[in-house]
């Protein structure tokens, strides 16, 4: 055996430290618990929804210590960011412990300063949650993906032309409208009003001229339509859209421009 130092203390309460530093510790190996398989029981893996819905439970802040109020528990000076404790408490009690910093006396045995009872956090307690939390993103993440590539092979089969540099005119009820109403950013879709009833107006900026499909479609990417195609200029537009052959419900509406998608959320409501 080699130990530099080996202290062991029984007990969880908050008296109970085999070491209390005050003051920075230096460790350039870190810091290692024992987690072997052998030692456990019980063991269920952690939902990967259920731990990023307790993330997102916690709020992240910045502070700074009452260095002045506690001179004899060494607080870090400056900025910092972390967790409180009682807020941590409440979404992972198992990460939080009862602390007490004891009383300091000098030489004659007189209390200069009195003890101090706080709420330590073990941070190390986050990391499954953080990796579980994470492997959930990346699992929705991969889901949007192929939900975009089905969406995108359902536009490219619906709205295919077979001869793309053929100019269509613009139909009736597409007009230019003053750049003033939609500023800044690539093609820009915005839709009022939303919700609406028997009729709405669709307005998009283009940044570039380009060939510039409007599509609507249901909220389960079933029915599919074509409201406005062309080839336009760089500017800003406006569509009528009449649709009092649509059933109440959640649409989305779609504009692509030389095959990059812009969607927007559309509801018509009954009166």
């Amino acid at each position: 055996m080699n130990y530099g130092v080996h202290a062991s203390a029984t007990g969880s309460g908050a008296t109970n430290w085999a070491g209390y530093f005050t003051g920075s510790v230096y460790s350039p190996y870190g810091t290692w618990q024992p987690s072997d398989e052998n030692l456990k029981s019980d063991i269920a893996e952690l939902e990967p929804q259920v731990s990023a819905e307790l993330l997102n439970a916690l709020r992240v802040h910045s502070y700074r210590y009452n260095t002045e109020s506690y001179p004899q528990m060494a607080l870090p000076e400056g900025q910092q960011v972390g967790l409180l404790a009682q807020e941590l408490e409440e979404v992972l009690p198992g990460a939080v412990r009862a602390a007490v910093e004891p009383a300091v006396q000098n030489e004659d045995g007189q209390v200069i300063h009195e003890a101090v009872e706080f709420k330590a956090v073990n941070y190390g307690v986050l990391i499954p949650y953080l990796v579980a939390a994470y492997q959930h993103e990346q699992s929705r993440s991969e889901q949007l993906e192929e939900r975009l590539s089905l969406l995108e092979e359902r536009l490219n089969a619906c709205c295919t032309i077979a001869n793309p540099d053929r100019a269509i005119p613009q139909p009736a009820g597409t007009n230019s409208t003053p750049a003033s109403e939609l500023r800044g950013g690539a093609e820009k879709l915005h839709i009022q009003p939303n919700p609406f009833n028997e009729s709405t107006t669709v307005y998009y900026t283009l940044e570039r001229g380009g060939r510039a499909q409007l599509m609507a479609n249901s909220a389960d990417g079933k029915e599919l339509r074509v409201l406005h195609e062309a080839s336009l200029e760089q500017g800003s537009y406006q569509y009528e859209w009449n649709t009092t052959d649509l059933a109440a419900g959640m649409y989305y509406v779609t504009l692509l421009v030389d095959g990059r998608p812009v969607v927007k959320k559309a509801v018509k409501v009954d009166r």
